[in-house]
């Protein structure tokens, strides 16, 4: 009870210091904003400004903090639900870029950030304001108690792991980890005063999830995973638009110098045909090699142009210089511009370029008509002739954009492409661009190659994701060990505790124990020795008292025969019955001496064992059996039998008695029994196998107790002593000896004998 009280006040405090630096904080910021004291909102002029609405929100959220740290719950749900309310309309304006006026309602905003919505809060700020203000209102709701320290230890890390996030942006220089597009920024200020927060809340359901005040929650390690792994997805996120943007600035570089590369290299050209027509208008026509030479001599040195000629005022082609170096006049197949044009051009005196001109497949060119006056009289044009992959091929050497794929169009016509350029390109990277000269416009597109990206890419956004996530995963898992380690010990430390207790009492039991068997053993010591004694003379008296009954029994079984003999039917019917009745009660009482003997000797002869032909033995017992088998017309087979260790006298009377019986309760058909062998690991298995008339498994242990017939005397004789000593005989062996039967499907016998 001690342990929990001092938690309750521990947290009770720390939810009051974090209510205090909220209201400090959001109090600091709304006196920055109403004194126009710039530091207290903006610490840094290149950090983001706390927007009026976020110290507001921080305003009401540390009085919900102060609520609970003084256990006034109608406060804490009142603020709980204010803030949520007015994150939520706040989110929703970003989500459905609409303006519910709720951003500078209060106060307006004069410091401009450069973002979409000035005044608003940024849209992370929003998500943490968001979070706390549910968590004020579940701390004290009571539809949540079963789950309510794991709700708000998952709320108070995804505030914190936010916090974390736009902190470690500022102090890195990455403005995307706390600038989420061009929407308002997450200020320094914020970003710690959340990370507060959200420690604040996870303090609460820590002690909210051990109510005893001891140890940690089962828990814990899920918002400390979630936590890590909501930093490294937002580190992620900042370091690939960080990345994106340093390619994007990159592309945008190539481009602008390849637009001014465009333009310079075609005003050059361009220059030099207006100096020709300047030259002619200043000094006369010259003579026809003189002009030749040159233009030869600008085609050779501004590569791109594909002829020069001269048309006259009758558009006639007067003088004409092919880059290949041939004088002769050739034919053209040029497009003569309209006449509005024509006039424009003369009117004007002003460079016109026409459209694109596909000549032949794969040579597409364009003419740039310069209008040429000698005394303010119009004397026809100079043409410039290019090729645009010639032309393009000059101005793209390749050390220009050597990284990007090029192609430029005019109109709906593709009129160059770069080799290797091609429609199958990442749209992400695409810049475009146009190019307007002489009344033409030329749109010109280039995307970087994989070199470029390659040189730009660091793989940090993925190593930071990958990083972060095994590092959220071994810290929860190392958590989670610690607490199972911890608690162990307790359990180890408790259990050790009763374990002396124990420990000292089992000695004291010990002690009266060993006094006790050592009593028990002497007991156990003679009484084994009376056993053993007290044995030997049962053997001893059975074996004295069969074989002393013997001679009394044929005394009675001689004279009782003799009376037979000499008065039968001389002393009457009944007579007669009677002495047949003590003759029959003579023999079978001799039969069961017989019987009871030989299963005293069983355990009485002690022969060692030795090796036995089980072939020879079983021949040796069907050679005995003889008469029996031959008067029943049994048919006895088996397989190979191996040699054992045994008593070979015992474990003939084993295989003759297992026979007998078989022959004996023989069925209707001819009796036919097999033996059969297998080796099962240590052990022989032996099986006696007949189509007999069987035995109900309710009896399959009872037949082989001594005395014990399941059938009268009259219908099958015998002592019903035959079983046992087999059972006997195979246990001195260290075997066992059991049976599977149906009534009226045989019956199996098995036995084992050591190997």
């Amino acid at each position: 009870m001690g342990k929990a009280g001092t938690s309750t006040r521990q947290v009770s405090s720390v939810m009051m210091v974090t209510g205090g630096f909220c209201i400090s904080l959001g109090v600091m910021v709304l006196a920055g904003w109403h004194t126009q004291n710039v530091t207290l909102i903006q610490v840094h002029p290149n950090f983001a400004p706390m927007s009026y609405n976020a110290a507001l929100l921080f305003l009401l959220i540390g009085l919900g903090f102060l609520a609970v740290g003084l256990n006034w719950p109608r406060l804490t749900m009142l603020s709980g639900a204010l803030v949520a309310t007015f994150s939520l309309l706040s989110l929703l304006q970003i989500i459905f870029d609409v303006n519910l006026g709720i951003d500078q309602s209060l106060y307006e905003a004069y410091i401009k950030t450069g973002t979409l919505h000035s005044g608003r809060i940024a849209p992370n700020v929003i998500l943490c304001c968001l979070f706390v203000g549910e968590a004020l209102v579940v701390i004290h709701s009571r539809a949540f108690s079963g789950y309510r320290p794991v709700i708000l230890g998952i709320m108070g890390s995804l505030v914190t792991a936010l916090g974390i996030v736009s902190f470690l942006g500022y102090l890195t220089g990455i403005p995307p980890a706390h600038a989420w597009g061009n929407l308002a920024q997450m200020s320094i200020q914020e970003s710690f005063g959340v990370i507060v927060l959200g420690t604040g809340i996870v303090a609460f359901a820590w002690r909210d999830g051990r109510p005893d005040g001891s140890g940690s929650p089962r828990w814990f390690p899920l918002p400390v995973g979630v936590c890590m792994s909501m930093v490294s997805l937002g580190l992620w996120q900042a370091f690939s638009v960080q990345e994106r943007l340093k390619i994007e600035s990159q592309i945008q570089f190539e481009a602008s110098n390849l637009k001014r590369q465009i333009i310079t290299e075609m005003e050059a050209r361009i220059f030099e045909l207006v100096r020709m027509v300047r030259r002619w208008e200043f000094h006369s026509r010259p003579n026809k090699e003189e002009w030749e030479s040159e233009a030869w001599l600008t085609m050779n040195h501004y590569k791109g142009y594909h002829a020069i000629k001269w048309i006259d005022t009758f558009s006639q082609i007067r003088w004409v210089v092919m880059s290949n170096g041939n004088q002769t006049v050739p034919t053209f197949d040029d497009k003569p511009l309209e006449p509005q044009i024509m006039e424009e051009m003369k009117d004007q005196r002003k460079v016109v370029f026409t459209r694109s001109i596909e000549v032949a497949p794969g040579d597409t060119r364009f003419y740039a008509y310069v209008p040429m006056f000698h005394n303010n009289t119009f004397g026809g044009f100079i043409v410039g002739i290019f090729r645009f992959q010639e032309l393009f091929e000059a101005i793209f050497p390749e050390n220009v954009a050597t990284d990007c794929l090029i192609d430029v169009s005019d109109g709906q016509w593709e009129v160059y492409h770069r080799q290797g350029a091609s429609s199958q390109h990442d749209i992400r990277w695409e810049q475009t661009f146009e190019v307007d000269l002489y009344g033409i416009t030329w749109r010109v597109r280039m995307w970087p190659k994989s070199t470029l990206l390659e040189k730009h890419r660091a793989y940090i956004p993925e190593t930071t994701l990958l990083v972060g996530l095994g590092m959220s995963i071994l810290l929860a898992l190392a958590i989670h060990l610690a607490k199972k380690a911890r608690t162990h010990a307790r359990e180890v430390e408790a259990t050790s505790r009763v374990l002396e207790q124990e420990v000292a009492e089992r000695k004291r039991a010990e002690e009266k124990v060993n006094k006790l068997n050592e009593e028990l053993e002497k007991r156990v010591h003679e009484r084994t020795a009376e056993l053993a004694h007290s044995n030997a003379e049962l053997e001893q008296f059975a074996h004295v008292a069969s074989h002393d009954l013997q001679e009394p029994l044929r005394m009675v079984a001689s004279y009782t025969q003799l009376l037979a003999r000499r008065y039968q039917g001389r002393l009457g019917s009944d007579a007669d019955d009677f002495i047949k009745y003590a003759v029959d009660g003579v023999t079978r009482m001799q039969g069961l001496i017989h019987d009871l003997l030989a299963y005293s000797r069983v355990g009485k002869r002690q022969k060692d064992f030795e090796p036995v032909d089980c072939e020879a033995l079983l021949e040796h017992v069907l050679s005995n059996l003889h008469v029996t088998v031959r008067e029943n017309d049994a048919v006895v087979t088996h397989d190979p039998l191996p040699n054992v260790k045994a008593d070979g006298s015992q474990l003939g009377q084993v295989f003759q008695n297992l026979l007998s019986n078989a022959i004996k309760f023989r069925s209707k058909e001819t009796p036919r029994i097999h033996v059969s062998m297998e080796e099962l690991g240590s052990e022989w298995l032996f099986s006696v196998r007949d189509n007999g008339i069987g035995i109900d498994p309710e009896y399959s242990n009872r037949i082989f107790v001594i005395f014990q017939r399941l059938h009268g005397k009259a219908e099958y004789p015998g002592s019903g002593i035959g079983l046992a000593i087999c059972k006997k005989i195979v246990e001195r062996h260290g075997g066992r000896i059991w049976v599977k039967s149906q009534p009226g499907k045989g019956t199996m016998f098995r036995f084992t004998i050591p190997i």
